[in-house]
């Protein structure tokens, strides 16, 4: 193993990088910097930095950094995700039906927040 604060060193590292630098180069270049990809790197570092390198921390604090990153990095990959589909109207047309004894939901992208 590493010695943790050379560990902590590159997990820092890498947390900048993705913080400062790709937004610098999102300004730059739009089209080919991805956040999902940037934010699943700098979870996955934190994660395996948790595992295998953090020797100080409590087997309990890795369970946390460990379900709370995969937790966050999920959401986000998830509302990025659905935000860009809804953008790029890639569900025109598309409609969601939900039925549960009497009560029934329908939703329709588009659809006004009047009640009809």
């Amino acid at each position: 193993m590493i010695d943790p604060v050379f560990a902590t060193i590159v997990v820092i590292s890498f947390i900048v990088i993705f913080g400062i630098g790709v937004p610098i180069l999102d300004r730059k270049a739009p089209k080919y910097i991805s956040y999902r990809w940037c934010v699943v790197v700098v979870i996955l570092s934190l994660l395996i930095g948790a595992v295998i390198d953090f020797e100080v921390l409590t087997d309990d604090a890795r369970k946390i950094v460990l379900i709370g990153g995969l937790v966050i990095a999920g959401g986000f990959i998830f509302l990025r995700t659905a935000e860009k589909i809804l953008a790029n109207g890639w569900l025109k047309g598309a409609s969601i039906e939900a039925k549960k004894g009497d009560i029934e939901l329908t939703f329709k992208p588009g659809d006004s927040k009047k009640g009809d």
